[in-house]
């Protein structure tokens, strides 16, 4: 028995014309990621949030949702 070779999502850099793709019809990467100034950005507007500590551990650390989701 064969099975099939797995396809590996390689990250794609979230930039404007995906943003208006995924607002257009839901459309998206599987893997996207920031650039140093999206990041930056978010971190500031986020520094008044009462879960930045957070954030920027996300940011950062490249947690995953379930990794965020199991923190106490």
């Amino acid at each position: 028995m064969r099975l099939p070779v797995p396809v590996r999502s390689h990250p794609v850099v979230w930039t404007a014309r995906r943003e208006v793709a995924w607002q257009r019809g839901g459309e998206r990467p599987p893997v996207a990621v920031r650039t140093v100034e999206q990041l930056a950005a978010l971190l500031r507007v986020a520094q008044e949030d009462s879960l930045f500590v957070l954030w920027w551990l996300v940011a950062l650390r490249g947690l995953w949702r379930g990794e965020v989701a199991g923190l106490r």
